[in-house]
């Protein structure tokens, strides 16, 4: 049966517009979807007052940060005295802390403050303000704070004893990890830093700021503010990037578009041969 030239210009744009049809629904499924996830909402502020955190918080990995008072931190009041215990330059370190009184909880707005610091079987505070910021997880006995993720502890005027010509600037970097079973002080094991990783391990800090601090106590020029970034509980307030789905997160893959296509064209190219 001839088809008449009419039809033949009709059967060409329907083959035509089913290719294209064809085609779009191909790259629908194998090219990046333009579909973006929401943007995440920061976080909430923290309240004025100080938040507590109800019972003890053991990560199953324990992050060891340059020269930590304690490898793996402190996490806990219980931790605290098996510390004390187990440990004597850190139990002399903390002989002023009231663990009677003690808990967790977070620093409730950033604060500049002197850190104390391990180094070569000896304990020193840093000649320079750090800052830390607000959300921070310490333990404190209402006047005197320590941080969670290493034991380290926060004074707001200058401390002795001070190292300057050693002072590290890897107090806020990750040097290591300890896996579950190793990082867990539940069993009442003390992990105490006999050789605490190199701060080579780490990338390089950033020089120190030179915005000035409270004067030292030898009268000399005042030490520079140096920058700490959050960790641990600090809170974010970064959106962060919008994610984008792949093809493997679409309903219907291209094979199955192209089934469909190349069903509809035979059923057309019969209905046009009539």
């Amino acid at each position: 049966m001839k088809i008449p030239k009419a039809l033949d210009i009709e059967r060409a744009v329907v083959l035509g517009l089913l290719a294209t049809a064809g085609a779009i629904l191909y790259i629908r499924a194998n090219g990046p979807s333009t579909l973006r996830l929401p943007l995440p909402q920061p976080a909430a502020q923290v309240s004025p007052a100080a938040v507590r955190v109800s019972g003890p918080r053991v990560s199953p990995i324990r992050r060891i940060y340059g020269h930590s008072i304690v490898l793996g931190g402190i996490h806990s009041v219980e931790e605290l005295k098996r510390v004390i215990v187990a440990d004597p330059l850190a139990a002399r370190h903390y002989a002023g802390f009231d663990v009677t009184k003690a808990y967790v909880t977070r620093l409730p707005h950033d604060e500049l403050v002197f850190l104390s610091y391990r180094l070569n079987h000896k304990i020193y505070f840093t000649s320079a303000l750090r800052l830390i910021r607000g959300g921070e997880e310490v333990l404190t006995d209402g006047n005197s704070y320590i941080l969670t993720r290493c034991g380290n502890e926060i004074v707001s005027s200058f401390h002795g004893p001070v190292n300057a010509a050693e002072e590290p600037m890897d107090l806020d970097i990750v040097v290591a990890e300890l896996p579950p079973a190793a990082s867990s002080l539940e069993s009442g094991s003390v992990l105490t830093p006999t050789a605490v990783p190199p701060a080579e391990s780490a990338a390089p800090p950033d020089p120190p700021s030179t915005t000035p601090g409270p004067p030292s106590s030898d009268g000399g020029a005042p030490p520079p503010v140096v920058y700490l970034p959050p960790v641990g509980g600090a809170l974010s307030s970064s959106g962060g990037t919008p994610s984008q789905l792949s093809a493997d997160d679409l309903d219907l893959p291209a094979e199955i578009s192209l089934l469909i296509c190349g069903l509809a064209a035979i059923l057309a190219l019969r209905f046009l041969d009539r």
